[in-house]
């Protein structure tokens, strides 16, 4: 007979294991204490002001240092954290998890910057018949994220696309992995 200890299983385990972890901040419900769980809202239910909120957190963001060096800034730090850990986490069981810290990470610069809600996601099933008509590639200065490129190919990555000159996000510069400018081409295969 295996006697037992007060509190554990006759296998020597907690019968109640408490967490290491401060569970008042992640989360959501009365098990974990989190009162206000953040909203990730689809992109084109944003209203005006949460899309203006968006792009003034990013370009924010953009203006705060980088964890990684003075050539850098904080966005670039999201780029440059995927590269460097791709190897370790695509095509492995690491993939799921470590993508859920990443928007983690993301959600917590935007929001420092200003953004009350989480990363907002994009439905394209909405647009499928032609994805360049997605609210999210909006022309609109103030708030939009810019359209198909319309400029020229000059910096554009890899020598893809044609940099975006519409919306709040026109004509920038990204650092990471190498500098570059905001550039697209939409290809509908047709």
């Amino acid at each position: 007979s295996q006697s037992s200890t007060p509190g554990r299983n006759k296998f020597g385990v907690p019968d109640t294991l408490s967490s290491p972890f401060d569970t008042t901040t992640v989360g959501a419900g009365p098990l974990t204490g989190c009162t206000k769980p953040r909203i990730r809202k689809e992109y084109s239910t944003l209203t005006r002001e949460e899309k203006k909120a968006y792009v003034d957190a990013i370009k924010c963001v953009r203006a705060q240092p980088s964890r990684f060096g003075p050539q850098y800034n904080a966005m670039d730090d999201w780029t440059l954290l995927h590269i460097r850990m791709v190897k370790y986490v695509h095509f492995t069981a690491y993939f799921t998890l470590f993508h859920r810290g990443f928007t983690a990470i993301v959600e917590r610069d935007l929001n420092q910057c200003g953004f009350p809600l989480g990363l907002p996601w994009v439905d394209w099933t909405k647009t499928a018949q032609d994805p360049s008509t997605n609210g999210v590639l909006d022309g609109d200065q103030e708030y939009g994220l810019g359209t198909n490129g319309q400029g020229d190919a000059d910096h554009c990555p890899w020598g893809t696309g044609l940099a975006v000159t519409d919306g709040a996000l026109a004509d920038q510069y990204f650092n990471a992995p190498f500098r570059h400018r905001l550039c697209r081409q939409f290809n509908n295969l047709d």
